[in-house]
């Protein structure tokens, strides 16, 4: 019975989830603000009160996505470059990622963050190359970056795909 109950409960949260990234998307960001707001919220406070069950580890894992749009509509980013949002964004994304892995146990080798066959790793972040290439003839974006140079090259080029993404 119990596991009946949770299942519904998590599908009740991803609609919740569903529907607050709608409100925010297609009638009012600061009204989809509020909603995250409010499922972050009894997420962490279930999470609390199933800790150390599985069920409360899920409900922390879930907490990330409410957070994502609460940290992406509440950073000040346009006072950023464009190419600049993903990082300023997601830094602190990644910390509380970090952290709810620290709580909850588990480790960067269990979480499938493992470097012990270079190659492999390798050969799939070039696979990357060929997608953003796709990517870009799918899209046509516009320009980021309005002159040739070194540092344009060296930043703009693995970056424009990730913030073309988030736009």
């Amino acid at each position: 019975m119990s596991e009946q109950v949770d299942r519904r409960v998590f599908a009740a949260y991803i609609l919740f989830i569903v529907v607050a990234e709608l409100v925010t998307s297609f009638n009012d960001p600061g009204s989809g603000l509020v909603l995250h707001a409010i499922i972050l919220i009894s997420l962490l406070v279930k999470s609390g009160m199933k800790y150390g069950e599985s069920t409360g580890k899920f409900y922390l894992s879930l907490s990330l996505a409410p957070l994502i749009r609460i940290i992406s509509l509440s950073m000040p980013l346009p006072y950023f470059p464009r190419y600049a949002w993903f990082i300023v964004v997601n830094i602190p994304i990644m910390l509380a990622t970090v952290a709810m892995m620290r709580v909850q146990g588990i480790s960067f080798k269990d979480a499938g963050v493992v470097f012990r066959k270079p190659l492999e790793v390798a050969g799939i972040a070039l696979t990357g190359i060929p997608l953003g290439f796709i990517d870009y003839f799918i899209l046509r974006p516009e320009t980021t970056g309005t002159e040739l140079s070194f540092w344009n090259i060296f930043f703009f080029s693995p970056r424009s795909w990730i913030v073309n993404r988030i736009r």
